[in-house]
């Protein structure tokens, strides 16, 4: 635990479950069937942690990524079912 204090550390572990029932949610609802039975680290290593760049022009905004097509699909996918949740 990160500190000494009992509250400190109970708000941690709260903040902890909560990122996890998160992540979890997301997996679930969110990403292909593929990822289903994946860990945490196993999405965050092949989906999160991909560079990229925010570029903006005049009119628009460009998230340019530095991997395949296949994973630019995943992205896609993940952002219409966002927008399916919303509506």
């Amino acid at each position: 635990m990160p500190s000494g204090d009992f509250y400190a550390n109970a708000l941690y572990f709260a903040v902890e479950v909560l990122t996890y029932n998160t992540f979890i949610i997301m997996k679930n609802n969110l990403l292909p069937e593929s990822f289903i039975d994946k860990t945490i680290n196993t999405i965050r290593w092949s989906i999160i942690n991909i560079a990229g760049r925010v570029s903006r022009t005049a009119r628009s905004v460009y998230l340019k990524l530095a991997s395949t097509v296949d994973k630019l699909n995943i992205y896609k996918g993940i952002r219409e079912k966002c927008v399916m949740l919303t509506q």
